[in-house]
């Protein structure tokens, strides 16, 4: 019986370690230009992260890569068993796999294998970015992290828009997206940010961004009182801190990097798709009132909420405020800050 049982235990383990050596020859290492895009955006994080947002670049960001048929694991404290340590760099540390599991057309960032805040994204190609844009998009996706170890689910918990077992409320909540005076107001919100934008000095600024906050007041009014839901306008308030901020970081980056003496790797530069951060810079700047312009017209949907948290971010720093002190605070929003800012004005 004994030696039965011995028996057993050794096919046991034999039959354990052959499945295992079958799985490590399919799992495969990370594409190489795959770790060159991700190696650009952390050394893009840790050279102005801090410049923009304190603290940024001292927190760990784990990240999951997908891509056709394995997904890759780093910097996460508490990996599952299933995933195969399958190098380890000297700049992304140790990179783990497995069969893939999630969508390959991911652009996200939330909690991953317990309460940790990730990146979990697809590779460039397939999500249809180049290589400058996936890296843009990368960080992104960073400074949701960011958010997210700042208590930011605590701060939107607050709101009470949605339920706090299931945050698909933020994005799929049913905005009045189809509604003619919502599309009419939410347009007007964003010519009069156009026109703020367009200005050339600080005392223009500061009278257009009175114009822009009392319209901004009458439509939270119009929003709070159209069906008796104030949850409608903070869920607009709620896009705007959340994602309208990520894209103004993605913006921010881009001129810290524009105007620094900084130089992109060799081996990212020779992606065959690489392009200039000057050029992703410029080509921005110039989409800006274009965003404004078509702002709640065809298709209105919760992204065009953020060029309008993006461009009200904007303006604070073209006033030297010091907004981002309060940014994380529990009761401030960017409609909120903007009111300081016009108060701050008038001192």
């Amino acid at each position: 019986m004994k030696r039965i049982t011995r028996l057993t235990c050794i096919l046991f383990i034999f039959i354990s370690m052959t499945v295992q050596l079958w799985s490590m020859q399919d799992i495969s290492s990370m594409q190489k230009a795959d770790k060159i895009r991700l190696k650009e955006g952390l050394n893009i994080l840790t050279t102005f992260g801090d410049q923009i947002w304190a603290g940024w670049s001292d927190i760990n960001i784990p990240i999951l890569l997908i891509d056709n048929n394995i997904e890759y694991l780093m910097h996460h404290p508490a990996p599952p068993a299933d995933f195969i340590k399958t190098e380890t760099d000297p700049v992304l540390g140790d990179i783990l796999a497995r069969p893939r599991q999630h969508n390959t057309k991911l652009l996200a960032a939330y909690p991953i294998f317990g309460m940790n805040p990730a990146v979990v994204m697809g590779t460039a190609k397939n999500t249809g970015r180049s290589s400058t844009r996936w890296v843009i998009t990368l960080l992104h996706e960073m400074f949701h992290v960011f958010q997210m170890n700042n208590n930011d689910f605590q701060k939107i918990n607050s709101l009470e828009i949605g339920p706090q077992n299931n945050p698909m409320w933020q994005l799929n909540y049913p905005y009045p997206y189809e509604d003619k005076i919502v599309m009419g107001f939410t347009h007007q919100l964003a010519a009069g940010l156009a026109r703020c934008i367009s200005t050339t000095t600080n005392e223009a600024l500061k009278a257009e961004l009175k114009e822009y906050n009392e319209l901004r007041q009458a439509y939270q009014a119009f929003m709070n009182n159209r069906s008796q839901n104030v949850k409608d306008y903070k869920y607009c308030k709620f896009q705007e801190w959340k994602e309208g901020t990520a894209r103004y970081t993605e913006w921010a980056l881009l001129q810290k990097i524009t105007k620094s003496a900084y130089t992109p790797s060799s081996s990212f530069k020779n992606l065959s798709d690489f392009t200039s951060y000057q050029d992703n810079l410029e080509a921005t700047m110039k989409s800006i009132p274009d965003l404004l312009k078509n702002t709640a017209k065809k298709n209105f949907n919760r992204s065009d909420f953020y060029a309008l948290g993006a461009v009200q971010a904007l303006l604070m720093d073209r006033l030297g405020e010091d907004w981002k002190a309060k940014y994380f605070d529990q009761s401030t929003w960017l409609d909120d800050q903007i009111e300081e800012t016009i108060r701050q004005s008038k001192d």
